[in-house]
Protein backbone atom coordinates (compact mmCIF):
# COMPACT_ATOMS: atom_id res chain seq x y z
CA UNK A 1 0.00 0.00 0.00
CA UNK A 2 2.59 2.13 0.78
CA UNK A 3 4.12 1.27 -2.98
CA UNK A 4 0.96 2.66 -4.56
CA UNK A 5 0.81 5.66 -2.13
CA UNK A 6 4.51 7.11 -3.24
CA UNK A 7 3.38 5.88 -7.36
CA UNK A 8 0.49 8.23 -6.75
CA UNK A 9 1.88 11.10 -4.85
CA UNK A 10 4.83 11.03 -7.72
CA UNK A 11 2.73 11.25 -10.59
CA UNK A 12 0.50 13.54 -8.85
CA UNK A 13 3.57 16.03 -8.15
CA UNK A 14 4.66 15.51 -11.76
CA UNK A 15 1.12 15.89 -13.66
CA UNK A 16 0.20 19.39 -11.94
CA UNK A 17 2.91 21.61 -13.38
CA UNK A 18 2.48 19.64 -16.99
CA UNK A 19 -1.43 20.70 -16.38
CA UNK A 20 -1.02 24.27 -15.81
CA UNK A 21 1.99 24.49 -18.93
CA UNK A 22 -0.45 23.37 -20.88
CA UNK A 23 -3.09 25.92 -19.31
CA UNK A 24 -0.74 28.41 -20.27
CA UNK A 25 -0.29 27.32 -23.61
CA UNK A 26 -4.17 27.51 -24.54
CA UNK A 27 -4.55 30.59 -23.27
CA UNK A 28 -1.40 32.47 -25.54
CA UNK A 29 -2.87 30.89 -28.26
CA UNK A 30 -6.24 32.34 -27.48
CA UNK A 31 -4.83 35.66 -27.21
CA UNK A 32 -3.24 35.20 -30.46
CA UNK A 33 -5.71 33.96 -32.46
CA UNK A 34 -7.66 37.32 -30.67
Amino acid sequence: MADFYDIEKHYTQNLQPIFVDNMIDVLKEVLVNE
